[in-house]
C-alpha cells in the first residue's frame, strides 16, 4: 500500500517531527477520520485560515476503508501528524488524538465540519483571560451544501448535551477524564 510521502513507517508521525525539539503549540486540533476522503480537504483548509496559528493538526485515520482516497487528500498538508489506528469509532479515534496532543488546549473537529477563521482565537482568549474556565464552547452554523441554514443554538438550549466540534478544553484535564484505559 502506498504511504503518505511525509509520515514515517515506523509510527504514522510525520517524519519531519521525529528527533527535532520544537516548542509545544498552545493547541492540539484533533481530527477523527473515518470515510472522510470526500471533506478532509475542506475541514483542513478551515483550520489552516485560523488567526490563530499557534497549533498542531492531529489526524486520526480510524481504519477508515476508504484509507488510500484519504491519504491522498492529506497528501498537500505538510503541518499535519496522521496517526492510524484500528476502527474503534470516533470516541476511541478522539482518544488517541489526545494521547499525541502536545497542545496546552485540545480542540475536536470532525472530519466533516469547518470552523470559521476566528474560532480558536476567540476560544484561547476566553480560557486564558479566566482561569476559572475548564472549557469553552462555540455555537454552530447548520448548512445544506453550502448554504446556511441556521445556527445551532437558535433552535436548542444550550444546556443540551453538545457536539464536541465547538470545544476548546485543556489537554490534562481531557486525559484525567479519559482515563488510562480509554
Amino acid at each position: 500500500m502506498e504511504r503518505l510521502a511525509n509520515v514515517d513507517q515506523r509510527n504514522d508521525i510525520p517524519a519531519q517531527h521525529i528527533g527535532v525539539r520544537t516548542p509545544a503549540p498552545m493547541v492540539s486540533v484533533v481530527i477523527p477520520a473515518y470515510n472522510a476522503a470526500p471533506y478532509i480537504g475542506a475541514t483542513l483548509d478551515s483550520v489552516f485560515k485560523q488567526a490563530f496559528t499557534d497549533f498542531e493538526v492531529l489526524v486520526v485515520n480510524d481504519g477508515s476503508p476508504d484509507t488510500p482516497a484519504l491519504e491522498l487528500a492529506l497528501r498537500p498538508y505538510q503541518r499535519i501528524r496522521y496517526v492510524r489506528q484500528e476502527n474503534h469509532g470516533p470516541s476511541s479515534a478522539r482518544n488517541r488524538g489526545i494521547q499525541a496532543a502536545t497542545g496546552k488546549y485540545v480542540a475536536f473537529l470532525d472530519s466533516d465540519d469547518l470552523w470559521l477563521p476566528q474560532h480558536l482565537a476567540k476560544q484561547v482568549i476566553a480560557l486564558e483571560a479566566n482561569s476559572k474556565l475548564q472549557m469553552v464552547y462555540a455555537n454552530g452554523i447548520y448548512l445544506r451544501g453550502d448554504a446556511p441554514v441556521g445556527i445551532l443554538f437558535d433552535n436548542s438550549i444550550q444546556s443540551l448535551p453538545v457536539d464536541l466540534d465547538g470545544l476548546l478544553h485543556e489537554r490534562a484535564r481531557c486525559l484525567c477524564i479519559r482515563g488510562e484505559d480509554d
